[in-house]
C-alpha cells in the first residue's frame, strides 16, 4: 500500500510482480528484515542471503560470562521445530562468532555474527554451552528467565538482528 500511495508501484504492475521479504527471523526475535521493492532488488537480495554473501549481526543478553569459542553441529527436529547442538560429526556444522560488549557476573551483552545461519542457531548454540539467551522460553533457563523478568521486566527473548553489512555490488 505504501508503494502504491507513493507512486512507486502501480496496480497494473502488481499483476506480474509483488514486493517480497528476502529473509526471516526466528519467532520472538526482533530486528531487521529485508524486502525487495523491484524484481531486480528482490532477486539480488535473495541471492545475497542464499549465498551468504552478507554479514548479519545480532545483539543478545546471555546468562553468565562467555570466554570460550562457540563451535558445534546442529541437528534439526522438524516435527518439534527444535534443534540440538552436538560436539560430534552428526548434523550440520555451525559457526557463530561473538564479541562481548559488557558483562556482569549474571550476564553478558554479546554482539553475534552468524557465519552459517541455521534455524535457531544462536539460541540453541549459546544454550548448549551454558549461556542461554535471557527470556528464551524454548532453549532458555527457567530460573534465569524468572530472575530477569522480576529484576528487569524481561518478557521476551533478548535477541535482536541489528546490523547487516552488504558487499560491494557492480553497478
Amino acid at each position: 500500500d505504501y508503494m502504491l500511495e507513493q507512486g512507486e508501484l502501480t496496480r497494473e504492475r502488481l499483476r506480474t510482480f509483488r514486493p517480497g521479504i528476502c529473509n526471516r527471523l526466528d519467532r520472538n526475535t526482533e530486528g531487521l528484515v529485508v524486502a525487495g521493492k523491484t524484481i531486480f532488488g528482490l532477486q539480488t537480495m535473495s541471492e545475497l542471503f542464499r549465498a551468504r554473501n552478507l554479514d548479519k549481526y545480532y545483539l543478545c543478553v546471555v546468562k553468565g560470562q562467555i570466554e570460550q569459542p562457540i563451535l558445534g553441529y546442529l541437528v534439526k527436529d522438524d516435527a518439534k521445530n527444535q534443534v540440538t547442538i552436538t560436539n560430534g560429526p552428526q548434523g550440520d556444522p555451525i559457526e557463530t562468532e561473538y564479541r562481548p560488549i559488557a558483562a556482569t557476573k549474571a550476564g553478558t551483552l554479546l554482539e553475534v555474527k552468524l557465519i552459517t545461519g541455521k534455524s535457531h542457531q544462536i539460541r540453541a548454540h549459546l544454550a548448549s554451552v551454558g549461556h542461554p539467551i535471557a527470556g528464551d522460553m524454548k532453549y532458555g533457563d527457567a530460573d534465569y528467565n524468572r530472575m530477569m523478568k522480576e529484576r528487569f521486566g524481561v518478557r521476551h527473548q533478548m535477541l535482536i538482528a541489528y546490523r547487516m553489512v552488504f558487499p560491494e555490488l557492480p553497478e
